[in-house]
């Protein structure tokens, strides 16, 4: 979780990391929060900006639990995808993983949901879309798709691999939870964004991948000062999102 909040510009010291998450919490609950009731679920959500919101639920004690908390991160774009389907619900039923497929039915996505209880149900017959953050654990920046080539020969430069399928190959235990994925794309857009609670940048980044655009967020300590829109990005994510029916 350490290097999903890098990636968001909350780079906290290691001795004082839970501490400094405290008072984050602490300030976003007085300054810029909201309770939110959905049927007998509860969640107090905490607005840092326009663009990052932490989603705590209550916890089986009836108050809420800062440890059970998730990140929602607001891209602004919703994507068209197909036949999502729960993979797991925890924390009461209120956060869970959705495995959903790109608008072609080309690949699955598993997307970590951090407000479960507000997500409707599932039809074969409906139409949904998703808001999708990719977090950046692992990244690397090549020059264009031939110097990709070279390193990666067997593999698309625009390619998605959901990170279950090895771990289902692996024997893992929980990889039918894992929402996360190896994801390769060309760079189209980079922004370098400032953290308004600790001041510190980070980048948002979108990528043309296979079928599909994804946002990444990275910390720029993995990403070269000279990467350029054309540039080839190979990143190891965990994906974040909401899903809505779709709004055609």
């Amino acid at each position: 979780m350490a290097s999903h909040l890098a990636a968001m510009g909350f780079r906290f010291p290691k001795e004082t990391f839970a501490q400094e998450l405290i008072t984050l919490f602490n300030h976003c609950a007085e300054t810029s929060s909201e309770e939110i009731q959905v049927g007998e679920k509860h969640y107090l959500v905490l607005y840092v900006d326009r663009d990052i919101e932490f989603w705590i639920p209550k916890g089986e004690n009836g108050e809420f639990d800062p440890s059970l908390f998730e990140i929602h991160y607001n891209t602004r774009r919703w994507d068209f995808v197909r036949n999502p389907e729960w993979i797991y619900k925890e924390a009461n039923d209120s956060q869970g993983g959705i495995c959903l497929w790109d608008e072609d039915e080309t690949f699955p996505i598993s997307v970590s949901v951090p407000n479960a209880a507000q997500v409707p149900d599932f039809s074969e017959e409906g139409e949904y879309q998703a808001q999708i953050a990719c977090f950046a654990e692992d990244c690397e920046v090549f020059v264009g798709e031939e110097e990709f080539g070279q390193k990666y020969d067997a593999v698309s430069a625009m390619s998605f691999f959901p990170a279950g399928d090895f771990a289902e190959e692996a024997g893992e235990a929980d990889a039918g939870r894992r929402t996360t994925a190896w994801v390769n794309g060309i760079v189209q857009e980079i922004t370098l964004k400032t953290n308004s609670y600790t001041h510190q940048q980070y980048y948002f980044i979108r990528i043309q991948s296979y079928g599909m655009q994804f946002d990444l967020l990275a910390d720029p300590a993995s990403i070269p000062d000279t990467i350029a829109v054309g540039n080839v990005i190979a990143a190891s994510v965990w994906l974040s999102g909401k899903i809505r029916p779709a709004i055609r």
